[in-house]
């Protein structure tokens, strides 16, 4: 398994480098969402030493930033998922 280095921004911080593993779309059966509700996903997490992390993201971010299972992504202080060099923190 190729190893995930860890990820250096313009202004030197290091940060953490994860792989997707699974996305998870919440299941709300035959019940109404909330007014005002923004759909979240389940994010499962693992870094390259096999710790996993699992997170809730909106699902329109994971979109709009092109993220998808398999893809390596940086978990930035927001509490969300960036690809690798879409971010300088």
């Amino acid at each position: 398994m190729r190893q995930l280095p860890d990820f250096t921004t313009r202004k030197g911080n290091k940060m953490k480098i994860y792989k997707i593993k699974r996305i998870e779309e919440a299941d709300y059966g035959c019940e109404e969402r909330p007014e005002g509700y923004v759909p979240k996903v389940t994010v499962y997490l693992e870094d390259v030493a096999g710790a996993q992390k699992i997170i809730k993201m909106e699902d329109a971010l994971l979109y709009k930033r092109n993220l998808d299972e398999g893809d390596e992504a940086v978990l930035a202080q927001d509490g969300t998922l960036y690809a690798p060099g879409q971010m300088d923190e």
